[in-house]
């Protein structure tokens, strides 16, 4: 162990928690009270389902009431105009049971619960884009240039919400509105051309309406996916209080931590790990056992191949030194095999959960892929469980003194003053410093805080389908700085939340 970069012991105090006024309350729970089923249903993120739900639902015990209700001009989804003071917002927690129950109808009877900002995407895709619609499956009408559809032969559940196929309709074509025969949509672009008693489709089975996310967008959805900021999270990493991790660390050292730099860990290779088997191998391949940054020599193993496949790998001298490592096969004849270290380790930097925000953000952090931490790259790194148990994002029940954890730092005070669950067992925030070296670190930013100047902060999303942000009730929800989501009766509870308030709330103009 390098004592330069590793504590033998750290102070055992525990740190107060500042409560800013907030007194203690009830863990929130999926939605409960009037109306039962809200207009707009979402899922997702851990990081923001208890914002989320003090937005919608309020927080009794701060006598903060719900901020994301209806002034009596905002439509639901069939057009009707919804009274005012109602709650228009319905957000489940990312745990519980299986399936959860968003609307009256029978197709949102069992409703699976996705725990993390992609299973929350995936969840809203999947909504978005069900073919057991509860709209009329044989309609037809006349598809006009401005984007209406006139003469629709039957609009019978067809509400906005759901997409809407046809000729010269192009993909991602939202229903927006119904009046009589008349449907109005908005999709990427207007129709190609006008089609007169053209077979019209519908997807979406208007279950779920948005998704949480505590990470950004990336890549392209179908439908397009606007993610519309809300607030910031800054987030820290947990440590117990007799850690053999310093309670102050740089950003560059913890990146140290999470690459496995021999500076910051000590590893033993005990084993090779066969990942896939590949195929048409006709004699063992040669393994060789790479030790990335130049740290690590000497181990070397051998594959033993049956059937075509790799099945195992013997090792045969563990090397020393070794901080990365890629396992990598040559010769055989074959291809496809693959195969991770597995280590002993004196430091064990944690990742949550697969699919969770706080994972992917944690990692661009730290400059790592995930695509690597899966592979094995990282072998020092607990990647999404130990002793068997999926390792959820925000939680410290299973921290020992020689790991650490991200944690925001919203999540960890929300969790202290009972207003989340509270599963941070013996977890402490520490300090990120933003200078000096690893045994004299400067500029050390206060755990417990959330700030701009914070070294490592994100923003948190409320994710809708593109084509309807300028859509009721999404836009006077979401959309633009004066929408419900950023009201000033919604900012005071974003910030009993502890998550600090972003100047771009309900900019709609990143979409994926």
């Amino acid at each position: 162990m390098n004592s330069k970069y590793k504590l033998a012991t750290a102070a055992a105090a525990v740190i107060a928690i500042a409560a800013s006024g907030l007194t203690m309350g009830s863990a929130y729970a999926d939605p409960s009270g009037s109306p039962t089923y809200r207009t707009l249903s979402g899922v997702g993120s851990d990081t923001t389902e208890g914002v989320v739900a003090g937005l919608s639902d309020g927080i009794t015990s701060l006598s903060l009431t719900s901020s994301l209700v209806s002034d009596g001009t905002i439509t639901d989804l069939t057009g009707a105009t919804i009274p005012s003071g109602t709650k228009i917002v319905g957000s489940y927690n990312a745990q519980g049971t299986a399936t959860i129950k968003t609307k009256a109808s029978a197709l949102c009877d069992a409703v699976t619960r996705q725990n993390g900002s992609g299973a929350g995407k995936t969840g809203l895709l999947a909504s978005l884009n069900n073919v057991n619609t509860p709209a009329t499956t044989s309609a037809t009408g006349d598809v006009n240039t401005n984007g209406t559809i006139t003469n629709v032969s039957s609009t019978t559940g067809v509400q906005a919400g759901l997409q809407v196929t046809g000729t010269n309709i192009p993909a991602g074509t939202f229903v927006t509105g119904v009046s009589g025969t008349t449907i109005s949509t908005s999709g990427p672009t207007l129709p190609t051309g006008a089609a007169t008693a053209a077979a019209l489709g519908f997807k979406g089975d208007g279950c779920l309406q948005f998704s949480r996310s505590s990470s950004g967008g990336s890549g392209t959805n179908s439908p397009a996916l606007t993610y519309v900021p809300f607030a910031l999270d800054a987030v820290d990493y947990a440590v117990t209080p007799t850690s053999n991790v310093s309670r102050t660390l740089r950003k560059s050292d913890l990146q140290g931590y999470y690459t496995c730099n021999t500076d910051y860990v000590t590893e033993t290779i005990t084993s090779i790990s066969v990942t896939a088997g590949g195929t048409g191998y006709t004699s063992a391949p040669t393994v060789v056992i790479t030790g990335n940054a130049s740290q690590g020599s000497g181990a070397t193993a051998t594959a033993v191949v049956t059937s075509g496949a790799v099945t195992a790998v013997n090792l045969t001298n563990a090397g020393s030194g070794y901080g990365s490592i890629t396992v990598s096969f040559t010769g055989g004849a074959g291809s496809g095999a693959a195969a991770k270290a597995v280590v002993t380790s004196d430091i064990k930097p944690v990742l949550p959960q697969a699919g969770s925000g706080t994972r992917s953000f944690w990692e661009s952090q730290m400059g790592i892929a995930d695509a690597d931490v899966v592979a094995g790259k990282y072998p020092c790194i607990i990647d999404g469980s130990y002793n068997s148990q999926t390792i959820e994002e925000h939680t410290g029940t299973f921290l020992t003194d020689n790991m650490l954890v991200p944690f925001s730092i919203p999540q960890y005070n929300a969790q202290a003053t009972q207003l989340l669950t509270d599963r941070r067992g013996r977890a402490q925030l520490a300090s990120i410093a933003s200078g000096g070296t690893s045994s004299a670190p400067t500029g050390i930013t206060s755990p417990n805080k959330v700030n701009t100047s914070f070294n490592i902060t994100r923003s948190v999303y409320n994710v809708i389908p593109t084509a309807l942000k300028n859509t009721s009730p999404w836009k006077e929800v979401f959309n633009g700085g004066s929408s419900l989501a950023c009201s000033s009766a919604s900012q005071a509870i974003i910030q009993a939340y502890g998550f600090g308030l972003s100047g771009s709330c309900g900019d709609v103009s990143n979409s994926y």
